[in-house]
């Protein structure tokens, strides 16, 4: 049965949506009037009846509703879904711009550099990490804070319908977080930013074969930039190193596909990478149905298993480069197998699409 068909018992008048051409969405020029079941925005719920919605989630379709169309006997519901493949035009002064809205004087620095020998990790350990919050007030993916208003993740996440990103987050237990040292004085950080999201950008993502799993998140406004909240460094040439370490680390709460959360703190591990050769000998011994290429990253598959755990869906593989930590890789896929047969973690390579990233830094 077509997807789109079992929306259409409940109907126009549970749903709330206009009935009369006035009141009808016009769609952008970035904007396709297309089947509700066919825009990814509303893929989480497709299938289910619209009383079964969250409220922020039919007031939103009402907002798009744009239109309906007639297949066969089903009346379809259509609603203004974003084909945006980016923010900005491609000129020369954009990408310029686009470089001046990144810190790279103070960009992948700790204010107060304590590594810890655990894997949990300390409050400003990692101040660049993001959370992304859907439609149902939870959080969903990782992703990293590169600029002032943009946050790195994976494209995958944006299915859940991005609402707000989290930054300066470290335990989702605690309302303030704070280090306590012996003989030292509570080091507390300020509470967490909760940010609206204005856009939500991928780069032409294909679900089926996990290619460009990259997106760029703008926020409605500018994080306060703190001890706690800073972003990580581009591999731009001035900062990344040319000899790349053995071993990287991922840090998150374990927030994958398969695994709504592991852990309350952020958590971080050390995994070494994975050439795609052996990587992709792996995935074929394993009768995965995909490959890795030059824009990916195979990395994990260690002998402690669990240390595929810890990354969140969207957020980054780092490393310390020439003055700060620099993102390297995006979650993308495999680390929700974490505790079963080794296999390796599969991460968007992030240098690969470094020109993207900055011209659509407006």
């Amino acid at each position: 049965m077509d997807r789109c068909i079992v929306l259409v018992v409940i109907g126009s008048v549970l749903l709330g949506l206009p009935t009369v051409l006035g009141q009808l969405k016009k769609c952008t020029s970035r904007e396709k009037c297309t089947a509700i079941g066919d825009c990814p925005a509303f893929e989480k719920y497709i299938g289910t009846p619209y009383s079964t919605w969250p409220e922020k989630v039919l007031n939103e379709a009402r907002t798009m509703y744009c239109g309906s169309e007639q297949r066969g006997s089903n009346k379809i519901h259509q609603v203004c879904c974003s084909t945006s493949e980016g923010f900005a035009d491609h000129s020369t002064s954009k990408v310029k711009k686009g470089r001046d809205l990144l810190d790279l004087r103070e960009c992948g620095k700790q204010s107060k550099p304590r590594i810890a020998n655990g894997k949990v990790a300390e409050v400003f350990e990692f101040p660049w990490m993001a959370l992304l919050r859907g439609f149902d007030g939870t959080f969903h993916c990782g992703g990293s804070l590169i600029a002032e208003r943009y946050v790195l993740t994976a494209a995958h996440c944006g299915f859940i319908q991005v609402w707000s990103v989290r930054l300066g987050e470290t335990d989702l237990s605690q309302d303030v977080d704070c280090n306590q040292y012996p003989g030292e004085e509570e080091d507390c950080a300020d509470p967490p930013q909760d940010i609206p999201v204005d856009k939500f950008l991928r780069r032409k993502y294909s679900a089926s074969q996990k290619k460009n799993d990259i997106a760029l998140v703008r926020l409605k406004y500018a994080a306060q930039l703190s001890d706690s909240v800073r972003p990580i460094c581009l591999p731009l040439p001035e900062i990344a190193v040319k000899s790349l370490p053995r071993k990287m680390t991922v840090s998150g709460w374990g927030y994958t596909e398969l695994a709504n959360k592991i852990s309350d703190q952020l958590r971080y591990a050390h995994i070494p990478i994975v050439g795609l050769t052996e990587c992709n000998q792996t995935l074929r011994r394993l009768n995965t149905v995909w490959s890795v290429d030059q824009s990916q990253v195979c990395a994990g598959a260690d002998d402690d298993k669990a240390d595929n755990c810890h990354g969140d869906s969207g957020g980054p593989l780092q490393y310390f480069g020439r003055t700060g930590f620099v993102i390297y890789g995006i979650v993308s896929y495999g680390v929700a197998s974490c505790g079963t047969e080794a296999e390796p973690g599969i991460y968007t390579k992030v240098s690969h699409y470094l020109d993207w990233i900055i011209d659509n830094l407006i």
